[in-house]
């Protein structure tokens, strides 16, 4: 048990869908494996009228386990505070109570602030934060986890690097992006890097294509009325598609240090190829998903009751990325992602070239799948002599799948970043120049959309429009998946 350990969460937008749905089980994962201390006690905060003890239902419901036992006792760790966070006013109640619990569980000072609301607040609650007086001293632990989006735009988003750094160390934020949890994601580095057999052929010589895929089978539900705001360029393009996009791209970094890995990821991002306002707008497919007009059990985007019903927000994207450095210069990256798709996977499929010289006139290319979810794990695609007296070939696929004993003890996205957030290991976190480097990528998608009508369709449960098989095809390539 570390010092660390010992912590004073407060979470702004403890009412919210997020908390109960994913921030509650991750940290009750926490608590039953002890990498949270009995030393710890959680402030919610929010504008809703609740008392500790509806918070403390709110937990307990949010929690599947047998031990009933050990829900209540990690429940009686949270205490609610009905908080305006525009009022200054508010945060002396909020330093009262933070400082009684404080005491009350031997925490030992240190501070854990976790906001999970709107970009717009994130200054204006630090800025309140620091004034009353609610961070740690120098001799104590002080972090601030800020969930996405960071910013709307790449304009919104400077400003507020700016204005958190006038309460803020640089070392003290965390800017959350929950696929930088996941396990296979954390898993590239050591298959890119610890293994010759990929290593040595991860270049463009041999690489054809790379393929990102987030599809998603649901549609957006109760969310309509934030995603008819921001669409799925924002909402997963920004962040979860560029984030895998840098660990795909990166060149090897100088060594396993933070600092340099980073510094690698940075740099993939930095190097996206520019593209004029012409090839850019033909690198890039949009649509919105639509239901059969017989099928009255399904809805279109437009039916939402939250949604606009003339809207042009887009349920579905996808785009083709190139990076400037020597070792991937010249292979497309491929990326969709979309609403009410065929399946929910979300999978990356490295395409390798046909050898030129090969004396088997129809094998098929190799294809390397990385798979996040839900299944877990790797697949290899390879050509084998087929069974009989033939001497031709066919494709058999090699697996390798996390099994469910091994799902089971791995951490939740959320548990893990919270984790390392407690710890103080930034690794798995994106930072400043990352978030200004994708927001740069898409306000130059958002500036040629603005004045187009390339808004296509696609099928409820299909994958996709046909204008995104177009964007490989006319490459000569074709969408794995």
């Amino acid at each position: 048990m570390t010092q660390e350990s010992q912590t004073l969460i407060t979470l702004f937008g403890a009412t919210g869908d997020l908390a109960a749905r994913k921030l509650y089980p991750a940290l009750f994962s926490l608590y039953k494996k002890k990498e949270l201390s009995q030393n710890f006690a959680l402030i919610g905060t929010g504008r809703r009228e609740w008392t500790t003890e509806k918070l403390q239902s709110i937990v307990r419901q949010s929690i599947q386990d047998d031990d009933q036992a050990l829900i209540e006792e990690f429940s009686s760790h949270f205490y609610y505070q009905s908080h305006d966070a525009t009022n200054g006013e508010n945060y002396t109640l909020l330093k009262d109570l933070a400082d009684e619990l404080d005491e009350k569980y031997n925490i030992g000072g240190n501070r854990l602030f976790y906001l999970s609301v709107a970009p717009f607040l994130f200054s204006t609650i630090t800025g309140y934060l620091r004034e009353y007086d609610l961070f740690a001293d120098d001799a104590h632990i002080n972090r601030v986890i800020f969930e996405k989006p960071f910013g709307t735009d790449l304009a919104s988003a400077k400003q507020l690097k700016e204005e958190l750094l006038e309460h803020l160390d640089r070392d003290e934020i965390y800017l959350i992006d929950h696929y930088l949890g996941k396990e296979i994601v954390k898993n590239l580095l050591t298959l890119r890097f610890a293994n010759p057999l990929i290593n040595n052929v991860w270049h463009k010589d041999a690489i054809a294509n790379v393929q990102i895929t987030l599809a998603e089978k649901v549609g957006v539900e109760e969310r309509g009325e934030f995603y008819d705001k921001t669409g799925a360029l924002k909402d997963m393009v920004q962040n979860h598609i560029l984030q895998c996009f840098s660990y795909l791209a990166m060149e090897q970094p100088k060594s396993l240090d933070t600092a340099d890995i980073l510094q690698a990821k940075v740099d993939a991002l930095r190097n996206i190829k520019p593209l004029d306002d012409s090839a850019l707008r033909d690198s890039i497919v949009r649509a919105q998903y639509v239901a059969d007009e017989q099928d009255t059990a399904e809805e279109s985007y437009r039916e939402n009751k939250n949604v606009d019903s003339q809207s042009e927000t887009e349920t579905y994207v996808a785009g083709t990325l190139y990076v400037d450095n020597d070792l991937l210069e010249g292979v497309p990256f491929y990326y969709r992602t979309g609403k009410k798709m065929a399946d929910k996977t979300t999978r990356f499929d490295i395409v390798f070239k046909n050898q030129e010289d090969s004396i088997f006139d129809n094998a098929e290319q190799n294809v390397l799948t990385i798979h996040l979810g839900p299944k877990n794990g790797f697949s290899l695609c390879i050509n084998e002599k087929e069974i009989g007296y033939k001497f031709g070939n066919s494709v058999t696929t090699l697996n390798n799948f996390r099994t469910d004993e091994q799902l089971e003890k791995t951490p939740d996205d959320y548990e893990r970043l919270i984790f390392e957030a407690i710890q103080g290991n930034q690794i798995n976190f994106a930072q400043y120049d990352e978030v200004i480097a994708s927001w740069k990528y898409i306000d130059q998608v958002k500036s040629v959309w603005e004045d187009s009508d390339d808004l296509t369709t696609y099928d409820v449960y299909s994958k996709g429009p046909k204008e995104a098989e177009d964007l490989l095809t006319k490459d000569g390539h074709n969408w794995i998946w």
